[in-house]
């Protein structure tokens, strides 16, 4: 299925199940629909669920100017109008929990939890010291060794999926790569303020491979923060243990919606 944004981009979704509640899926940066499916597939049994291309991935229309966070946000919350979709839960992986706290802080009505996987929202020091020497690698010449670089830095050796993702990672062109680190790079100057305003719950699940956030400023921003770890993946749990991560999603949603 697709949706026609106002500036004429089409984004692509895949929809299944019915009734509520509704989880919307956004992938990362690098990848595509493909790395949440088993999340699409397993909670479209719950209720009805969504799982989408960013403008410039996978099916969706590949726009010259790449995205931003905030415009991902923006597209995410037109395709929730035009399905008329006023309370969803938004689960997104890496800069994809990125787009979900965006879309909380600026689009208060339409999630009604998020869940963030792998993700960079509030980025401690030494992360961004290595992301911004994959961002001068992705800039060269030889970004593709970068890009294999970053790979094994961010899988497990006992990961089994990192065929799926070297395949996503290296469809994406050098300057696609460039922009969206420049993106994340962009937001992570608004994400105190962005985390800030997200009075819903949510959940923060955590890879074996390490941490992207620094959840003890995150938790001391939003009290209502719940965390949880994964065991035995890298910097992809949807794909490597999809059973841990649906069952804390499942388990978070049923809290919650208890409170």
């Amino acid at each position: 299925m697709e949706v026609t944004l106002p500036d004429q981009i089409k984004l692509y979704f895949d929809k299944a199940g019915v009734g509520d509640p509704t989880f919307i899926f956004i992938h990362g940066g690098g990848a595509d629909s493909s790395h949440l499916a088993p999340q699409f597939y397993f909670f479209a049994r719950r209720g009805t669920a969504i799982n989408l291309d960013l403008r410039g991935y996978g099916k969706s229309d590949k726009p010259v100017k790449y995205g931003t966070i905030p415009q991902y946000a923006d597209d995410v919350a037109f395709l929730c109008r035009q399905l008329k979709i006023t309370s969803s839960i938004i689960i997104g992986h890496s800069l994809g929990g990125m787009v979900a706290v965006e879309l909380a802080a600026k689009h208060p009505m339409l999630p009604a939890a998020i869940v963030l996987i792998s993700s960079g929202v509030l980025f401690p020091k030494a992360a961004l010291e290595d992301l911004e020497k994959v961002l001068r690698g992705l800039r060269s010449d030889t970004y593709r060794t970068t890009i294999q670089a970053l790979i094994d830095q961010i899988c497990l050796p006992s990961d089994r999926f990192k065929s799926q993702v070297e395949r996503t990672f290296f469809a994406i062109p050098q300057q696609q790569w460039v922009a969206a680190y420049e993106a994340m790079f962009a937001w992570d100057k608004v994400a105190r303020e962005r985390v800030s305003a997200c009075k819903l719950p949510i959940l923060y699940v955590e890879d074996s491979g390490g941490c992207f956030s620094d959840l003890a400023l995150f938790s001391s921003l939003c009290p209502q923060l719940v965390i949880g770890k994964t065991v035995g993946s890298g910097h992809f749990p949807t794909l490597e243990v999809p059973e841990q991560v649906n069952s804390m999603i499942d388990d978070f949603i049923e809290a919650y919606s208890r409170s």
